[in-house]
């Protein structure tokens, strides 16, 4: 005779919290494995700042970089 088996429900629950614990130590360590905000280095800083803020040019390493278009394309060239 074939017997049915029963699955243990606190198991399942004990996976569902470990699978949370590991994703909020993920989240304080800095980000997922998927990516995510990372830290930008200077010159993007400047850019991304001055692509909001529809600047004609920006400056960086004594260069001045100035704003392009290209279709809907912009982006700031030295």
């Amino acid at each position: 005779m074939a017997r049915s088996r029963r699955r243990n429900r606190s198991s399942k629950s004990n996976r569902r919290t470990q699978k949370r614990q590991r994703r909020q130590k993920r989240q304080q360590k800095g980000g997922s494995k998927k990516g995510g905000a990372k830290k930008q280095n200077k010159f993007f800083q400047l850019m991304m700042n001055a692509k909001k803020n529809n600047l004609e040019s920006f400056e960086y390493n004594n260069k001045t970089y100035k704003r392009q278009q290209r279709g809907h394309l912009t982006f700031y060239k030295a």
